[in-house]
């Protein structure tokens, strides 16, 4: 009898016999298959991180990131885990996700603190936190970070951010010390942009916090350049400059503009108390180098807070103001004198101003839509007649006829019939064309010697005027344009509107072409007789002091002034750069010239004055409303 131990045995015995016959039997039905050897954990992991770099290298960032991704799922302890956080933080950063590009840093950081990648990591972290506004986190962690890095470029740029960063959260002592730093730890020269940025945060500070700065700096360097760059924002805050032509062939105008200055100060100085303002005035004598001294004097040793004039030698007053970064209101006309720096402006009316008063009037407010132009063919009317036809094609209007003439002419018939169309003959090959006219009897009879035609048949149709337009801009001063205007009407040009240039402001052009010039415009920068009660208490106040009445002279020197002492007591203003903003900033401020502001190059928008002749005098026309 078998035991069970036995029986065990046997059966083990058959199912090895079994298996070794099903093997025969399989093998004897066809080839044996190969079986794999299973991979090395270690060599799945490489060959996956492989996989993700030469996706990214191919520039396939969203696959990329999916296999950096599940590579750091799968092998979090990999020596290869700091790699994949820093390429994850890269492709997420400039798939514009800058949370979740901070999020891979940070782990990076937690994980790995002794990765090679730690100071990329930092710095990328601190760029995406100051995109973001994390102004906060970028500063609390400024001192790790520094720790951390010894590269020299890269301490630059940490610094730099860490400024940039106390800066925005509006604290400029800090950011002061940090622009500082950097500009030291980099070793540049005057050139160095940073200092573009300290001169910025220099701007913010009272002179206790520029104390305070200069004792946490610790070399003697630094201190020395803040004190160079501090004394270009020092200023005497109630100190303005005039420069004025006091003497030489301008001199008249000069003192009349010194006039509206000190008025401006009395003036202001009864209406805010808070602002007890003086001017030290320097006399250019229209002498560009005297221009270049006197400037250099009011910028550097009165240390003025603002420059008002010139209006002759502008360009060299405006080139050193620039350079000396202290606002100036220029009184000129000239041409692009704003462009020569963000810190010049100008406060006179031009001829573009005055083009674009008569247009918008004619045009907006009479409905007219057909200009002609008659000027002297010098400086003076070719600059106003261009502007004047560009003003009428900005208006979607018309300039139907043109004509100049010479600047010395004082007989007026030529250019007026060319204007008109009665100077040239029909050409001789167009009259081959043209109809013969109908025979009548005492054409074709011959005449008896001695015999005179009836009346009828002695007259003869005259050409008459084409006046295709609706009204006559002549920008010439009084003793021409009153020569021309009565011309005019001798050869049937009437029921047109005359517009001329502010020269016509004139008693003459009253006394000599009072009967044709009735309705005519003329733009004004200063209107005396004005009934506005800034204009009425401006003239009865200069009148009062200086006896006589106010010009214009007088009045955009007297709104000058008071746009500058309203930029220099309102608002921030420590530093010429504030003034500068603050002057940048006026929007219509009411002066007597007219409704002022300035653009964003500085220069001047200003509505003139539009007056009417009405019968022996001139009158304001208010088309402001």
């Amino acid at each position: 009898m078998l035991t069970l131990s036995h029986r065990i045995e046997t059966m083990q015995r058959i199912a090895v016999y079994l298996i070794v016959l099903s093997n025969l039997i399989i093998g004897s039905c066809g080839p044996r298959p190969t079986i794999s050897p299973t991979p090395d954990p270690a060599t799945l992991e490489k060959q996956q991180f492989n996989d993700a770099e030469r996706l990214f290298e191919a520039g396939s960032y969203d696959k990329a990131l999916n296999a950096y991704t599940s590579f750091i799922n799968l092998y979090p302890a990999s020596e290869m885990a700091d790699t994949a956080l820093m390429k994850t933080g890269t492709i997420l950063s400039a798939l514009g996700r800058p949370d979740e590009a901070i999020e891979a840093y940070t782990r990076l950081l937690r994980r790995h603190p002794d990765s090679v990648y730690v100071p990329d990591a930092r710095m990328a972290m601190m760029n995406l936190q100051l995109k973001t506004g994390q102004y906060q986190a970028v500063i609390s962690g400024e001192q790790e970070l520094l720790a951390t890095v010894t590269n020299t470029p890269q301490r630059v740029i940490i610094l730099e951010s860490i400024g940039d960063a106390y800066l925005a959260l509006q604290s400029p002592e800090d950011a002061t010390y940090y622009y500082v730093q950097a500009h030291h730890e980099s070793q540049k020269d005057e050139s160095d942009p940073l200092l573009d940025k300290v001169r910025t945060a220099i701007q913010e500070l009272s002179p206790g916090e520029l104390q305070s700065v200069m004792n946490r700096l610790g070399d003697p360097a630094s201190r020395n350049l803040l004190t160079a760059l501090s004394e270009e924002f020092m200023y005497n805050r109630d100190t303005i400059g005039c420069l004025l032509p006091l003497s030489g062939p301008y001199e008249l105008y000069g003192n009349k503009a010194l006039r509206g200055i000190e008025l401006a100060l009395q003036e202001f100085g009864e209406s805010d108390l808070s602002l007890y303002a003086k001017i030290v005035v320097k006399d250019t004598a229209s002498d560009s180098e005297t221009t270049r001294q006197a400037i250099r004097q009011l910028i550097d040793e009165h240390r003025v807070a603002a420059i008002i004039g010139p209006f002759i030698e502008a360009e060299t007053a405006a080139m050193e103001a620039q350079e000396g970064k202290t606002p100036i209101i220029t009184l000129t006309q000239k041409d692009g004198i704003t462009d020569m720096g963000d810190f010049v402006f100008r406060n006179f009316f031009t001829p573009k101003m005055q083009v674009r008063a008569l247009v918008s009037y004619a045009v907006d407010r009479l409905a007219m839509d057909r200009f002609a132009v008659l000027y002297p063919d010098e400086r003076y009317g070719v600059t106003f007649m261009n502007l004047f036809w560009d003003e009428v094609i900005a208006h979607q209007a018309t300039v139907t006829a043109v004509e100049a003439y010479p600047p010395g002419q004082t007989d007026f018939v030529d250019p007026i019939k060319k204007l008109v169309g009665l100077f040239y003959d029909v050409p001789g090959d167009l009259k081959a064309f043209e109809p013969m006219p109908k025979q009548e009897p005492w054409m074709t009879m011959p005449r008896q010697m001695g015999e005179q035609p009836d009346d009828e048949a002695e007259e003869i149709d005259e050409p008459q005027p084409i006046v295709d337009f609706d009204a006559l801009f002549i920008p010439d001063s009084p003793k021409k344009a009153g020569l021309i205007v009565p011309q005019l009407a001798y050869h049937d040009v009437s029921d047109v509107l005359l517009l001329g240039t502010n020269l016509w402001n004139s008693r003459k052009m009253i006394d000599m072409s009072r009967p044709y010039i009735q309705r005519a415009l003329v733009p004004e920068g200063f209107f005396a007789e004005s009934t506005t009660p800034a204009v009425r208490r401006f003239v009865a106040e200069f009148n009062a002091i200086f006896e006589e009445s106010p010009g214009f002279m007088e009045a955009i020197a007297f709104d000058s002034a008071m746009i500058i002492l309203q930029a220099m007591s309102s608002g921030d203003n420590r530093t010429r750069y504030a003034i500068r903003d603050n002057l940048l900033a006026t929007r219509d401020y009411p002066g007597v010239t007219g409704r002022t502001s300035f653009d964003a190059s500085g220069d001047v928008l200003k509505e003139l004055y539009l007056l009417k002749v009405d019968g022996d005098r001139f009158t304001e026309i208010d088309y402001t409303d």
